[in-house]
């Protein structure tokens, strides 16, 4: 479902095109966009699953209703020629206020102990690496973004040869083996 929405803070004029909650058009706009409609309602929903009393169901809302939604944004945005159009690191603040966030959610489950960053980097690793499966904006991001990019620009130029010049591949084919 897509549509237009106002961004908070800009003229009503000025509005930004959201199809399947992913913002298209200007980078002001995608900017904008990321941090009304995506950061700060994913750090709102941290603050609200702060009040659920089992630290179990916490986690498990975490991991399977915030992180699964943030990854699926983060194979659809490209953070890097977002971040570097005109020299704007927008995009890195927000990840980084995101992961912060999430940093200090994981805290407030474990309130006697302080989360170093060894622990939070075994915290952000996947349950069968013995970690909690909390996905960040930094360790996440971009891979998927690549990744989505891959598959898709092969499905792409496969289906309408006339725009394969318009997607490159990210990777060279790897040589014979």
């Amino acid at each position: 479902s897509g549509g237009c929405d106002k961004i908070s803070g800009q003229k009503s004029t000025l509005r930004v095109s959201a199809h399947l909650g992913i913002p298209i058009g200007k980078q002001q706009f995608v900017h904008a966009y990321l941090n009304d409609k995506i950061i700060l309602k994913s750090i709102e929903d941290l603050q609200t699953i702060q009040r659920m009393p089992l630290i179990q169901a916490q986690h498990t809302l975490l991991t399977k209703s915030i992180c699964h939604r943030l990854n699926h944004l983060w194979c659809l945005i490209p953070t890097t020629d977002i971040t570097n159009i005109h020299g704007n690191d927008d995009l890195h603040s927000l990840g980084l206020q995101l992961d912060s966030a999430l940093r200090q959610h994981l805290q407030s489950l474990f309130p006697i102990h302080k989360i170093n960053d060894r622990a939070w980097t075994i915290a952000t690793l996947p349950p069968r690496l013995s970690g909690m499966g909390i996905s960040t904006w930094r360790n996440t991001a971009d891979c998927a973004f690549l990744a989505s990019y891959a598959v898709i620009s092969k499905t792409i130029c496969h289906l309408f040869p006339n725009l394969s010049p318009a997607f490159q591949q990210p990777l060279p084919n790897p040589p014979p083996g």
